[in-house]
């Protein structure tokens, strides 16, 4: 993070608070914007004042704030010749640790990249530098250690200390906590949010390496090559996501596949910035030189491999209109908002709004939601989706329906129609058949594996695959009125007798007469008992 233009940056402990810096540091307070108001409006509805500004960095080259409230508006500068000052905006506050004003040095003078407080120990600070020959390039202080007594008492503990050309002083501490990559160039930094003793690095141009504190000589294993070691910066709701840029190029990686990036986004002009949102999962921000929108891309599946497609939505924020933007940054609290600023210093305010869905609850509830706000809810949907399957399918759920085992016939109770109680009692008939061993006549039929009364008639279970020939018997008739009709016809077979069984209509076994089985059918009309006792398949 090398400010060549102007760069903004939200206090990550007051949400009404930012900075600004290239040379100098601007501390803004953001207030209720008031018509007469002669400070800088920034919104519709808001103003930026300025509050405290310091001059006396000089070199500035990046800068880092501290994540704690005690001393307040305590900033971390990185400098053109390595050294890194904490320096507090807010005269009078309280500094119980005496951290404001002290100077931590390199051995060796070059330019410091980046900088990057742990976010769970706050009192680590990593500093990215430059090569240099016989030094680190990862330097990680701890802002509590205090100065060694007699530091510069002889010439040659100052010089295993101290540069050659740097004059001791009471603030200044020059032995940092870790040392890391000897002989490199540290390009870009990143903690891990969970992992409090692991670090991600973008390191001289081909790699990006992930270190751990506890064990650092074993923290290069999987280290992928990539000239995408840029920004370097991890998702802070995903630990497996990270980002980074070389270019024109945005990376995705996902380190449980850490050989290759996951995914490539390309842009028509040099990437300078990129930034993860921390209220909104998956939304990456990025912004390109001379660039006058940012990019918004919404990640919301990325595919391992190519089998899936990854589904990413992209949106463009252009808040100045023409004018090129020279940074950005995100609120830490408030959802979808941040602040962008051109190389003139003029500062936008901006609310990036979600887009409004229609949700559909289980219960058939619906609801318009807006991100993290809930617009309206329908409380009254239910009665007017009374017959959609979907709350038949609900209640017949919360009856039981389907789970009745042992008398399967009152599934169809609890389906509440027509057809459902017939299916239901078929498959009671069938289960209770098969359960006494009458579903098998004689030896002529094959295993039955509950087939419907048609696929019997066509006699597709018989060895031949098609129905034997139908007996022909002569049984006494007895008309409508009960009136002597004489001898009928009836036409009988394997096939026949079973699907009259399986359909509950079978008569002459267990003693039961045509007539009695008739009588047992009197819902029936004449046409369909005539179709029962006299039909003769098609064969």
């Amino acid at each position: 993070m090398i400010p060549a233009n102007m760069e903004i940056l939200w206090s990550p402990n007051h949400e009404d608070k930012f900075l600004t810096f290239i040379s100098d540091l601007s501390l803004y307070q953001v207030e209720p914007w008031r018509e007469g108001n002669q400070n800088q409006q920034i919104s519709q509805n808001t103003a930026a004042t300025l509050l405290a500004t310091n001059s006396e960095n000089q070199y500035l080259k990046c800068v880092a704030w501290y994540p704690q409230t005690e001393p307040d508006h305590l900033i971390a500068v990185g400098q053109a010749n390595g050294r890194v000052v904490l320096t507090s905006l807010c005269q009078g506050s309280k500094d119980p640790f005496a951290l404001s004003g002290k100077e931590f040095v390199p051995r060796h003078s070059r330019q410091c990249n980046m900088l990057a407080w742990n976010p769970s120990t706050p009192n680590l600070l990593a500093a990215g530098m430059d090569k240099y020959r016989a030094d680190y390039c990862i330097l990680i202080w701890d802002v509590l250690a205090t100065p060694p007594k007699n530091l510069a008492t002889t010439p040659e503990r100052r010089g295993s200390f101290l540069p050659t050309n740097v004059e001791p002083a009471a603030s200044m501490i020059c032995k940092p906590l870790h040392e890391i990559g000897l002989s490199e160039t540290a390009l870009s930094l990143s903690w891990f949010n969970h992992e409090p003793k692991t670090l991600l690095a973008g390191m001289n141009n081909k790699h990006i390496r992930i270190y751990d504190l506890r064990d650092i000589s074993r923290s290069q294993v999987n280290t992928p090559l990539t000239k995408a070691v840029y920004g370097v910066t991890v998702d802070p709701y995903s630990e497996f996501r990270i980002a980074s840029f070389v270019d024109t190029q945005v990376a995705i990686w996902d380190l449980r596949n850490f050989d290759k990036p996951v995914l490539t986004l390309m842009e028509n002009r040099p990437i300078i910035k990129l930034s993860w949102s921390p209220t909104r999962t998956g939304l990456l921000a990025t912004l390109s030189k001379d660039s006058s929108v940012i990019k918004l891309y919404d990640i919301q599946h990325v595919a391992i491999g190519d089998e899936v497609e990854s589904a990413i939505v992209e949106r463009v924020l252009q808040p100045y209109g023409q004018h090129a933007i020279a940074s950005f940054s995100w609120h830490p609290g408030h959802e979808n908002r941040l602040l962008s600023i051109t190389p003139s210093g003029t500062i936008k305010d901006t609310t990036v709004f979600e887009r409004i869905t229609l949700n559909w609850s289980p219960y058939t509830n619906m609801a318009w939601a807006c991100g993290r706000r809930l617009l309206q809810f329908d409380e009254d949907a239910e009665p007017r989706v009374t017959d959609d399957i979907s709350n038949k399918m609900k209640q017949r759920a919360i009856v039981g329906y389907g789970l009745k085992t042992e008398q399967v016939w009152e599934n169809g109770v609890l389906g509440g129609e027509i057809a459902l109680q017939n299916i239901w009692s078929w498959i009671d008939l069938v289960k209770s058949l098969r359960d006494e061993g009458k579903q098998k006549l004689n030896s002529k039929l094959s295993g039955y594996k509950m087939q419907g009364a048609k696929a019997i008639l066509k006699g597709e279970l018989t060895p031949v695959g098609f129905p034997s020939k139908s007996e022909l018997q002569s049984v006494p008739w007895v008309g409508l009125e009960r009136h002597n009709g004489g001898q009928r016809h009836i036409y009988r077979n394997e096939c026949r007798e079973m699907a009259l069984q399986l359909c509950g209509w079978s008569f002459n076994r267990d003693g039961v007469t045509i007539n009695d089985f008739l009588d047992s059918c009197s819902y029936l009309s004449l046409g369909y008992r005539v179709m029962v006792t006299t039909r003769e398949p098609q064969r």
